[in-house]
């Protein structure tokens, strides 16, 4: 009578003893799980001296060790778990791509600021700026800021004021935005979260590659044109021109040039503290080299 070996799609595999295996049915010979198939497949298996067996593979006969199934499995469950160890060890060893002076919560060179740490005082800032039930800061420049809570709530006043209660529009704030970015080259993170809400908030993406790649905002908008060459006369030169000044007015009024300033400077400053502490964006490429002629 046929000794049971384990099932393969297709019907039963048997063999009779110092038989072949044989499988009965028809079909798929894949099996249905690695976990139970048989380890030896398509190969004719006979009983050789010693308890030893040979198979035959492309008319070459070869001999096995007499180890059933069992045995297998363990061996390659053993490989399995010592496979997951050596993944395990080089995580643990900081061997992420990433400077070894980053904190893996904040991916920043400083680990980010707990609520039991501050007083009082920056306590009431910190739930104002992270939620009441948030143990740890923000990622992010209010993170950063937290170190001082007064900072972290000025540079969110900051933003609110020449943002939220400014006068440009979504648009034209995006724009900015990205060309403070990309002119100081400085946050890729900043860059990348706004190039996102750029789009969604209709700058065209032609648009959003003349500031990524440098190039003349030839056929733009004129309020489009105008921020973009604003903004590169600033830090390019340092110095906005006299006509780009008066072209500013004209378009966006006095109060709306404060706050075209006024957004290319909060950017501008939150690149620089973002930059100093080194903060990481992983699976995320650099931007290209920037055309500044």
């Amino acid at each position: 009578m046929g000794v049971a070996a384990p099932e393969r799609l297709g019907g039963p595999v048997t063999r009779t003893p110092g038989g072949p295996y044989k499988r009965g049915g028809s079909g798929s010979s894949r099996p249905r799980s690695w976990f139970s198939a048989p380890l030896i497949s398509n190969r004719t298996i006979r009983t050789g001296q010693n308890g030893g067996s040979k198979f035959r593979k492309d008319g070459e006969i070869r001999s096995l060790s007499p180890l059933c199934g069992c045995d297998m499995l363990r061996r390659m469950k053993s490989l399995l778990w010592a496979a997951v160890g050596i993944m395990a060890a080089v995580v643990a060893s900081g061997q992420t791509g990433m400077p070894s002076d980053i904190d893996a919560k904040s991916l920043t060179r400083l680990p980010p600021v707990e609520r039991k740490d501050l007083d009082e005082k920056g306590q009431k800032i910190f739930d104002s700026l992270a939620g009441p039930n948030a143990t740890a800061a923000p990622r992010g420049i209010l993170g950063l800021g937290m170190y001082n809570p007064a900072l972290a709530d000025a540079l969110h006043k900051l933003h609110d004021s020449v943002i939220r209660e400014g006068t440009l529009g979504n648009r034209t704030n995006e724009i900015a935005i990205l060309v403070a970015t990309r002119e100081e080259r400085m946050s890729l993170n900043e860059w990348y979260s706004h190039e996102g809400l750029a789009l969604k908030v209709g700058v065209e993406q032609a648009v959003i590659d003349i500031i990524k790649f440098g190039k003349e905002p030839e056929g733009l908008a004129e309020k489009d044109a105008l921020v973009i060459r604003f903004g590169r006369e600033l830090f390019r030169e340092w110095h906005v021109g006299s006509e780009t000044f008066a072209k500013a007015v004209e378009l966006f009024g006095r109060r709306g040039v404060v706050e075209l300033i006024g957004v290319m400077g909060d950017y501008s400053m939150v690149g620089m503290m973002l930059q100093a502490v080194d903060q990481q964006l992983p699976g995320r490429a650099a931007l290209p080299p920037l055309v500044t002629k």
